[in-house]
């Protein structure tokens, strides 16, 4: 296939009329079929390809399809415009959604001629131009296309670039989509190992594709872009170009090792949301993204959500990102909540290479307005120069909510202290560093610039080597303000270089430190414990409410040191080893800043996001500490009925003892543990940092248990047959029973004539007293009760059986059975009913001549 042929084969195919038909293919099936169905598929993708109209579909069948099953590399699939080529069937599905992608590949493969060798493969697989947005490739691998020829010149064409898919849109329009397809294995000598899309400069219409959930992998290109080049850009914004792909082990012998971008027109913002970036190697300007530019009003990239790692730059560049532009357009650049770790950049191999660390952009117009943002990101692991520079004149440049830790040098180990090495480098008119974590990295984690507006605040420092940590010289000094403010940050353990001759007339003239804590940061020029950026000044620098470990004299004449600074090294944080630097609950940083640059700055929460004042004054340093608090509900213990026995217990969080209570009433006093009436109570808690917390309880009343009590009298003055017997009617279960005699049932027998006394421990811990009298019979001729009797009715525990003039007793269970028979003893029996079920039961009282009296008994339990 020829290049201009090919061009003048679609401008004729972009007139035919759509179809709305699906075709289907098998490479299996039977030749001469009619491709209107799986049972007739057509056994070859080119007619189909060729039958298809704007608005078709095609769905392929699993296998392997080449583009020629003989010796032609210039033979490939070509797919026109506003067609869908669905990959990934196993035969016979009705929908789309019924397909495996997984499970049933679709592999439009290059390797033609022999198997074993690469260089007779197909130039390129697949082709396409001038296609619109409704073009669609879904569910296909693309793999082994070879755009390597040794009698083809023009670096641009299909026989040297885009091996797996070259889309051209000349000076029109080409906007295909893909989804769920895979890239692997291609190789190109020009640009795009994988896919070239080319626009002509600078008139295309747009020529941006935009690729869902696919995956590129070992795709080598001998110019640009491993995966993917693409040159002019878009009118409007296509939206996110890049969602949910991988990008893994491609690679490029210049620029991009992963994509080469070169933009002439529209004003889209190439968009990478959850992407994997890794393992991608490129020679020059980026490992990953090199993007250039030249003459259009709008340039910028989002990754947004991506795991980025193990990219690099083998010569100079970037490990992920190169932006190089040659125009006074703006720029954005934006990298967004990403996993950003295990990349490096080689050192350089002669003086004239500037290693440009992981991302790196040239924003060389003074007019420009530049927006750069680096927030949410983690930073971790990775070796290089830079971590990140991002410099322009104009504009503004955030960095917020990030973590960088564990970051090296490019040279293992550093050369010096003065070896031009940064972290992660922002720079703009407008400029914010703000709750950022900087910890254990051996190269500066952050240097912020704002040339006319500078706001620092909640960043925590620790363990770094961090030579200037928070400014950047660039430009001449007509471009940074007078004074730059720093508030509620944290420096500790840091390693700076001060040799207090470096010249600071580039800097700010003057730097106010507000609510700062700085411990034993090392300078190591003079191996003394001293404090960061002091040399950055020309007039001075103030220190307001800080707290340092130094001596203050020992800093140079031009430190200033205002009101509410706290000498000490021992800021009271919660647990350093576990790299906690919250204050304590004690420490006297609490409370003891100023809120003057929180209103001037807006500081609205700490660097953990908790509201910034929490007790009228902001603390000192990055954390807010917790005021006191009720760590969960007080627990409450009810009072007795008639007893002054309630309790509450408090478990207070955040509280610096000891503490002050307050209560409602005069009669309280300290926390109200003890010894408290029913009733409501209202407590206020005051610490040692006059932080209060204020709750209110009530203490409830256990209602003493309702008792009846049967008593047998003794038959003489001198038996032992008296008895008593309880039940407990309501009240808290369970009940627990001591009698004065030893007894620890409901019921005691065998009793003489004297005081009995009882005590009842109910459920809620309650004791209650009570005492009973045992008689006896007054004389021999008293007569037992005459009307036989059962009492308590309904009974609990016991009941007492009064004879009478009856000779016997029968009880019956509700269906009729015979449960007890007693006959006449003495006139009174305690019967024990702890063995019987809850219910109700029958009885019968027996008299001598014959007769019965009946009744009913209620057990409840």
């Amino acid at each position: 296939m020829k290049f201009v042929s090919t061009i003048l084969f679609f401008s004729t195919l972009i007139c035919s009329a759509a179809a709305q038909t699906t075709w289907f293919v098998d490479n299996s099936a039977a030749a001469g079929s009619s491709g209107d169905s799986w049972a007739n598929a057509f056994n070859d993708l080119h007619q189909a390809l060729s039958t298809a109209q704007s608005g078709d579909a095609i769905w392929v069948k699993t296998g392997k399809y080449l583009p020629d099953n003989g010796t032609d590399r210039n033979r490939s699939f070509v797919l026109k415009s506003g067609v869908k080529l669905y990959g990934s069937f196993a035969g016979g599905e009705t929908t789309i959604n019924q397909r495996n992608i997984g499970e049933h590949p679709t592999i439009l493969s290059g390797n033609i001629g022999s198997l074993m060798d690469s260089t007779d493969n197909s130039y390129t697989i697949l082709y396409m131009a001038y296609v619109n947005a409704n073009t669609r490739i879904d569910g296909f691998t693309l793999e082994q296309g070879y755009a390597v020829s040794d009698t083809c010149f023009n670096s641009i064409s299909p026989c040297l670039s885009g091996a797996a898919v070259y889309i051209y849109a000349g000076d029109s329009l080409a906007l295909p989509v893909f989804d769920h397809c895979i890239f692997k294995n291609n190789v190109a000598a020009g640009y795009g190992g994988a896919i070239l899309a080319l626009g002509q400069v600078p008139k295309a219409g747009g020529n941006t594709p935009i690729f869902r959930f696919c995956t590129f992998s070992n795709n080598s290109a001998g110019l640009h872009g491993g995966a993917l080049a693409m040159q002019g850009g878009c009118v409007e914004d296509r939206g996110v170009e890049f969602d949910h792909c991988i990008y893994d082990h491609n690679r490029s012998s210049d620029q991009g090792g992963g994509i080469y971008l070169y933009k002439t027109i529209g004003r889209d913002i190439l968009n990478f949301n959850n992407c994997t970036i890794r393992n991608n190697v490129g020679q020059r300007i980026s490992g990953f993204l090199a993007y250039g530019s030249a003459y259009v009003p709008q340039r910028g990239v989002v990754m947004d959500s991506c795991d980025i790692n193990g990219n690099s730059s083998i010569n100079t560049g970037a490990a992920v990102l190169g932006f190089q532009t040659f125009s006074s357009s703006p720029i954005s650049v934006k990298i967004l909540h990403s996993h950003i770790h295990d990349n490096f950049s080689t050192p350089p191999s002669s003086s004239l290479d500037l290693p440009y660390g992981l991302f790196w952009t040239q924003m060389d117009n003074d007019d420009a307005t530049d927006t750069l943002i680096v927030s949410g990101n983690l930073f971790e692991n990775n070796k290089t120069a830079y971590l990140g520079s991002f410099v322009s004149k104009q504009g503004m440049a955030l960095c917020e909510n990030n973590i960088i830790r564990n970051n090296k040098n490019q040279y293992d180990p550093p050369s010096s202290m003065l070896t031009n090495s940064y972290g992660l480098v922002l720079a703009a008119k407008k400029a914010y560093s703000r709750n950022n974590i900087c910890v254990n990295n051996e190269l500066p984690p952050l240097l912020i610039t704002g040339y006319t507006t500078k706001e620092q605040y909640n960043n925590t420092f620790v363990n770094n080597a961090m030579d200037i940590p928070i400014s950047f010289q660039e430009g001449s000094p007509k471009y940074f303000q007078d004074t730059f403010y720093t508030s509620n940050e944290i420096y500790i353990n840091n390693r700076f270089y001060d040799n207090h001759a470096i010249n600071i007339n580039d800097y700010y003239k003057k730097m106010i430190a507000f609510n700062n804590i700085y411990q034993n940061n090392l300078n190591v020029f003079d191996s003394t414990i001293s404090i960061p950026n002091v040399h950055l000044t020309i007039d001075s620098v103030t220190f307001l409410h800080t707290i340092m470990d130094i001596d203050p004299t020992a800093l140079y004449a031009r430190t200033v040191f205002g009101n509410g600074n706290i000498f000490t090294n021992n800021p009271m944080f919660r647990d350093t080893a576990a790299g906690d630097y919250r204050l304590q609950p004690c420490s006297p940083g609490i409370d003891a800043g100023t809120n003057i640059p929180v209103n001037l700055l807006h500081i609205v929460t700490d660097v953990a996001g908790q509201p910034r004042i929490l007790g009228g004054t902001v603390d000192i340093g990055a954390y807010e500490a917790q005021v006191i608090s009720l760590a969960q509900n007080p627990f409450i213990k009810a009072a007795c009925e008639g007893q002054n026995n309630g309790a509450v217990n408090f478990d207070l969080a955040d509280a610096c003892l000891p503490l002050n209570i307050s209560w409602s009433n005069a009669t309280g006093s300290g926390m109200g543990n003890a010894d408290l009436a029913p009733g409501i109570y209202s407590f206020y808690i005051t610490d040692q940092k006059n932080h209060s917390v204020q709750t209110t309880v009530q203490i409830p009343v256990i209602i003493s248990p309702d008792i009846t009590a049967q008593i047998q009298k003794a038959s003489s003055p001198t038996a032992a047959d008296g008895a008593i017997a309880v039940s407990v009617i309501s009240g808290t279960l369970p009940f627990q029973f001591m009698w004065s005699n030893g007894e620890l049932t409901p019921t005691i027998n065998n009793l003489t004539v004297g005081t009995y006394s009882l005590q009842i421990k109910d459920g809620a811990d309650c004791i209650y007293t009570f005492i009973y009298n045992v008689d006896a019979i007054n004389n021999s001729s008293e007569p037992l009760i005459e009307k036989p009797s059962i009492q308590p009715n309904p009974a609990n525990e016991a009941i007492f059986i009064n004879f009478g003039q009856s000779t016997a007793w029968r009880m019956y269970s509700a269906d009729g059975r015979l449960i007890q028979l007693l006959s006449d003893n003495n006139g009174q029996v305690i019967l024990n009913l702890n063995g019987l079920p809850t219910g109700l039961y029958y009885y019968q009282f027996l008299f001598p001549n014959g007769t019965l009296q009946e009744g009913k008994l209620t057990i409840i339990h």
